[in-house]
């Protein structure tokens, strides 16, 4: 699996196939460094200021702590009447 370049997918769609990717290889229950390894160096920058990476966090709150940065929130359109 590639790295995830920056702005070229959306947080959620990267980790859709990141999951993808953990299923096919077979990897541990820790994920984190695998996650790690693969992020542009400013989204781990990023990550690292948000959030204290440690032992302790899991794969799943790290995701969440990336995907509360990084996805926009889907636009709502207002209908006219």
């Amino acid at each position: 699996m590639e790295p995830n370049q920056e702005g070229s997918d959306a947080w959620s769609t990267y980790v859709e196939r990141l999951d993808m990717y953990f299923l096919d290889t077979d990897t541990p229950d820790d994920k984190v460094s695998t996650m790690i390894t693969l992020l542009p160096s400013r989204i781990y920058a990023l990550l690292k200021d948000i959030i204290s990476i440690d032992k302790q966090k899991t794969f799943d709150k790290l995701v969440e702590a990336l995907k509360k940065q990084l996805d926009s929130p889907p636009l709502t359109i207002a209908e006219r009447l």
